[in-house]
C-alpha cells in the first residue's frame, strides 16, 4: 500500500468545523480485482483514544472492483461515529443520509478529470457533500 497524507493537529489550538480538496481524478480500467485506488478528503477526530471514540468522514473517488463490481471511477462516501466498531455506512445505505449536491450521489460513476468536495459542519446538520 502506498499512500500520501497532509495532517493537521489543532490541538489547542484554532478549531477547524470542515474542509475542502479539489481532487485530480483518474480513471484506472488497469485495476484488477485484488486492487484498489482512491483519492479522498478524510476528516477524523479521536484517532489518538480508543477505537470506539474515532469519528470519521470522508469523500472522494476511487477504483474498487470488490465493492463495486467493476474498474469504472465511483464518487465514494463513508462515515462513523465510533472506529466503524457498531455505527457508520457506506455511501447511499446511511439511515437518515441528507443529499445535498443535485451533481453527485454518493457510489455513482465519475466520469470527470477533477473533483472539488467541502465536508463542513452546517448548524444540527452534521456533514455535506
Amino acid at each position: 500500500m502506498q499512500y500520501a497524507r497532509v495532517s493537521i493537529e489543532a490541538g489547542n489550538g484554532p478549531k477547524y468545523y470542515g474542509a475542502s480538496a479539489d481532487l485530480e481524478v483518474f480513471h484506472l480500467p488497469g485495476v484488477s480485482e485484488n486492487q484498489a485506488s482512491t483519492s479522498q478528503i478524510i476528516l477524523c477526530k479521536g484517532e489518538r483514544g480508543p477505537k470506539n471514540y474515532m469519528n470519521v468522514i470522508q469523500a472522494g473517488w476511487h477504483v474498487n472492483t470488490q465493492r463495486e463490481g467493476d474498474n469504472w471511477t465511483h464518487f465514494t462516501t463513508a462515515w462513523t461515529s465510533d472506529g466503524y466498531q457498531k455505527t457508520g455506512c457506506y455511501n447511499l445505505v446511511c439511515k437518515g443520509f441528507i443529499q445535498i449536491s443535485t451533481r453527485l450521489t454518493p457510489g455513482m460513476i465519475y466520469t470527470q478529470s477533477s473533483l472539488s468536495l467541502s465536508i463542513y459542519r452546517v448548524g444540527n446538520i452534521r456533514s455535506s457533500f
